[in-house]
């Protein structure tokens, strides 16, 4: 659950690990990691090329389970580029807050 700019050999800070809890997160919630390639090899050239192309589908797509905002949040979490995730993993907790599952 390599980030693009770690499978690019590019210094990473905490938004890469945003974007491999994303990746987590959506196997979670959809059962599924749809990505385009198969092998280790071909997704780490996905990543380095293509890294916006590297899920073949959305985690609505995925799982009908998926709300809309869900799925807004776990898009940003693993956008390509690492500006356009959270900045820092409170934020990241905070859109997930209202996910949580309460105890009765």
């Amino acid at each position: 659950y390599m980030s693009p700019e770690q499978a690019l050999g590019y210094d990473t800070d905490g938004r890469s690990d945003i974007y491999s809890m994303g990746v987590i997160l959506f196997e979670m919630v959809a059962g599924i990691l749809p990505t385009n390639p198969g092998t280790s090899t071909a997704i780490l050239v996905c990543k380095q090329n293509d890294a916006g192309h590297f899920f073949s589908k959305t985690p609505r797509q995925a799982s009908p389970l998926v709300n809309e905002p869900l799925e807004k949040i776990i898009l940003k979490a693993t956008a390509p580029r690492r500006e356009d995730r959270y900045q820092d993993c409170r934020s990241f907790k905070n859109d997930l807050e209202p996910f949580r599952l309460r105890r009765i």
